[in-house]
């Protein structure tokens, strides 16, 4: 090696592999953005209804905590009325409701299409379950 030269270093093509690089990045970080994005969706649609019953009651909180603490409250708020919804139809009566409920939706056209497609979705998922 002369002096001043650097060594040669085996150097690749710049171009091979990169869209595959690229590909490989998006596959590993696709998932893992989609299921936060869905799971923001989700904690913000069960959080909103119950956010203006929450607000008053937490006025007292400083600025930096207001918005993350009134929507943690909302959302736990949301699940346990959820649970409780959960609870309610697993008894009988409750089941007897629901599915008088669900023979009306299935009777409005356009909404009776939807609504069983989304429930057959749901069931797939229900029977992997037990």
């Amino acid at each position: 090696m002369e002096f001043g030269k650097l060594p040669e270093l085996k150097q690749s093509k710049p171009n091979v592999g990169f869209s595959q690089k690229i590909i490989t990045g998006l596959l590993v970080l696709g998932p893992a953005y989609l299921t936060f994005v869905i799971i923001k969706i989700i904690v913000a649609t069960l959080a909103d209804p119950v956010h203006p019953l929450v607000r008053d009651f937490m006025s007292w909180l400083p600025k930096y905590l207001y918005t993350p603490v009134t929507t943690l409250v909302a959302f736990l708020l949301a699940i346990l009325f959820i649970y409780g919804l959960g609870s309610f139809v697993q008894k009988v009566m409750g089941r007897q409701l629901v599915n008088w409920l669900e023979e009306r939706m299935r009777k409005i056209p356009l909404v009776g299409t939807v609504y069983n497609t989304i429930k057959e979705v749901f069931d797939i998922f229900s029977t992997k379950q037990k």
